[in-house]
This record gives C-alpha cells, sequence and structure tokens, in this order.
C-alpha cells in the first residue's frame, strides 16, 4: 500500500504544471539600456567577490556578448583576474593577442584576414576587438583551449614553416602550405566544401610531421591538428556523441596544461571564459557530456571558491553564420519560443530595456514548483542575461 501511495505521489508530482508566482522575481532581476549603469556593478561585484571562474556563454555571433564580456572581465579586475579563455586552440590564441596588443587591432586583424580568411573562429570581426584590445592592453593573457578550426590548418601550417629551425620538417611543410592554400581557393571558387585540405588529411600524415617535427612546441601543434581530425570525423560519420565527448575532453586537457603552468605564480589562477553557451552548463549539458564547465565547478569548490556561469543570449534579432559556404551571411532569430515557459511570461511584463537580468541562483530553493526546463536552467547557469534586438557581428571586407 505504502510502495503504491508513493507511486501515486510521484505521478502526481511529475504532471505537476509549476505554480511558482514570477512577480517574485522582481528582487532577482533588472533592467538597463547601458551596460555602464552603476546597477550591473551592484548586481555583480557581491558574485565574483568569491570566485576562482567566471564563464560567460554566449550565442554566437551577436555582438552583445562581446559588450557584456567586456564588461565583465573589466569588473572581474577589481578582484585579481587577467585571463580570457577563448574557444580557439592555443595557437590561434597567439595569433589573436598579437593582434589585439596592435597599435591598430581592427586594422592588424583585417590584413591576417586577408592573408587566411575562415582561419579565425568567432573572432573575424571588428565588434569583437573592443573586448579583446582591452584585455590585451590592460595586462590580460588568452588561453585558447579548443581544437583547431577545421579551415585553419594552412595557417597553422605557415605558422611551422616560418618558425622551424629543421630543414627536412620545413621541406614537407611547403607542399603541405601550398596543398592547403590551393585546396581553401577551390573550396571558396566552387562553393565545394568538400573540397578543404581538412578531407586529405589523415592519421599516416599527422604521424609523420609527428615524426618530423623536432621541438615540443611543434608535436604539439601537429598532435592539435590530428585531434582535430578525429572530432570532426566523428561529426561527419554521425557519431555526436563521441564528437562532443572528444571534443570536451581536450578543451579540459588544454585548460589543465594552461591552468597548472600559471600555478607556478600564482598558486589560484582566476580565469574568465568566452565560449558557446553548451560549454558553460554546470552538470550534464545538452549533449549529454560534463563539459570544461563542470570542472572548473568542480576545481573552484575545491580550493574553497567558486564559478559563476552566466548565459548570455538575444531575445531576437540578427546574427552572423560563421559558414563561409552559407546561402545568406545573417540570419534573423528569435529564442523565445525556446526559453521556458516562465521565461517567456516574465518578458512579458519586463521593461523595454536593451538588457535584461535574472539572477537564478535564489530561485533554486523552490526548484520543484518550476518547469522542468526552468530547472534545468536554473541548475545549470546562475545569471541570465538577455538582449533585445541583437545585433549581428560585422565582418572584415
Amino acid at each position: 500500500m505504502q510502495r503504491l501511495l508513493l507511486l501515486l505521489s510521484a505521478l502526481i508530482f511529475s504532471t505537476t504544471v509549476w505554480t511558482q508566482d514570477i512577480s517574485s522575481w522582481q528582487s532577482h532581476s533588472f533592467a538597463v539600456d547601458n551596460l555602464e549603469d552603476g546597477a550591473v556593478k551592484d548586481f555583480f561585484n557581491p558574485l565574483l567577490a568569491e570566485t576562482q571562474f567566471i564563464m560567460v556563454g554566449e550565442q554566437h555571433f551577436i555582438q552583445e556578448v562581446g559588450e557584456v564580456t567586456k564588461v565583465i572581465y573589466q569588473l572581474a579586475e577589481a578582484f585579481d583576474y587577467r585571463t580570457l579563455c577563448i574557444e580557439n586552440d592555443a595557437l590561434m590564441a597567439e595569433q589573436i593577442a598579437k593582434m589585439a596588443s596592435a597599435a591598430d587591432p581592427i586594422k592588424a586583424a583585417r590584413e591576417f584576414y586577408q592573408q587566411f580568411p575562415t582561419s579565425v573562429a568567432f573572432y573575424e570581426n571588428p565588434d569583437d576587438y573592443e573586448l579583446l584590445s582591452y584585455v590585451a592592453k590592460n595586462g590580460g593573457q588568452f588561453w585558447g583551449i579548443d581544437q583547431t578550426l577545421m579551415a585553419q590548418f594552412r595557417f597553422n601550417f605557415s605558422y611551422l614553416l616560418a618558425n622551424t629551425k629543421d630543414a627536412a620538417f620545413a621541406e614537407r611543410l611547403k607542399g603541405l602550405v601550398d596543398t592547403a592554400t590551393t585546396a581553401y581557393k577551390t573550396a571558396i571558387a566552387y562553393n565545394d566544401f568538400q573540397a578543404c585540405y581538412y578531407f586529405r588529411y589523415n592519421e599516416q600524415v599527422n604521424n609523420e610531421l609527428l615524426q618530423l617535427a623536432p621541438t615540443a612546441e611543434e608535436r604539439e601543434i601537429i598532435f592539435q591538428l590530428g585531434k582535430t581530425k578525429e572530432i570532426y570525423d566523428y561529426n561527419f560519420s554521425g557519431q555526436y556523441y563521441l564528437n562532443n565527448e572528444i571534443r570536451g575532453r581536450l578543451m579540459k586537457s588544454n585548460f589543465m596544461r594552461y591552468y597548472r603552468a600559471a600555478q607556478e605564480e600564482t598558486p589560484l589562477p582566476k580565469v574568465v571564459f568566452k565560449l558557446g553557451s553548451y560549454h558553460t552548463y554546470r552538470g550534464l549539458t545538452p549533449t549529454r557530456i560534463y563539459d570544461v564547465s563542470n570542472l572548473v565547478t568542480e576545481l573552484a569548490n575545491m580550493n574553497g571558491k567558486r564559478s559563476l556561469h552566466l548565459r548570455v543570449l538575444g531575445i531576437s534579432g540578427q546574427q552572423r553564420v560563421g559558414f563561409p559556404f552559407a546561402p545568406e551571411p545573417i540570419v534573423s532569430f528569435d529564442n523565445t519560443a525556446d526559453f521556458p515557459a516562465e521565461i517567456q511570461e516574465w518578458l512579458v511584463t519586463q521593461p523595454e530595456e536593451k538588457y535584461l537580468f535574472l539572477h537564478l541562483e535564489p530561485l533554486r530553493p523552490q526548484a520543484r514548483q518550476y518547469s522542468e526546463a526552468m530547472q534545468k536552467l536554473m541548475f545549470a547557469h546562475d545569471v541570465l542575461v538577455l538582449a533585445r534586438d541583437a545585433q549581428a557581428v560585422s565582418a572584415f571586407d
């Protein structure tokens, strides 16, 4: 009988519609037109005080994410943050740091784009250099923990060729630079994605280059190319779990290499992350993996600190498509229908300011009164930031 009652209770609970009154959110939310508004600082400073990691989970290719991240990074500087971790590989992070440090960062980035178009994931636009140049010119550093971008091979080969001191390695690289460059030009000229050099790269070539590479740095760059090939191949063969799992492991491994090196100077390195929002989930992500965000959550906790997770999205607007073969470079979007029902209802009650901030943590004690979708949101992230009329990042000529 007791088991039956428990079963009936569970069944009733599982079908209960959320009952929490969203008017109670008023004390946990605010809206501003300008991110320099003092309300932003007043809200975030108490949250940043005990953090070791800040994760900004972004909707890619909208201007507002870079603007929010810049403000968060500036506030975090008062708490000894000097590192921005980005969704690029380590070699490209070095190149971004170089361009962002230039006297004219946008000019430097545009010139690099003209030499190696579509090789920089997420940052082939002048808008994000407001953030990037601020970090670089205020003593910050960049950590790049992601896989190498598919169209980036020709840049990595060119970098290795320009810097190696080994004649045999250089000779092999010359041919690869020419092959990769020609393949890219063919792919663009004929709008043929399959013509990209990535599809020619294989384990045999990777192993050959590993044998030829004389230094640890050169071998690491080649190793990362091999991991990129493995990760993308899982995606193209429909093995999406492995695609995400192996990528997640690589990001965690790359992060820890930076982290351990930074510990030689400070016991508790502090890092602001700017990554796609799935990479910033606490716990299991929508791709069914435990990503780098979960690693830093536990790491901060072990160190007596915490991680702060923001999710930054446009409500509606326009975003650039980060794929050179897309039929349209900019598309319109409306995320409203994808928000939990409670968020949709809350939006109707909000003022018309550009940015809306909702502190999710205080809602957790009453989590069972919310929908399943809302519960997932409030435990995965701590703060939701929504931007009205989002604008697509612009592009280099």
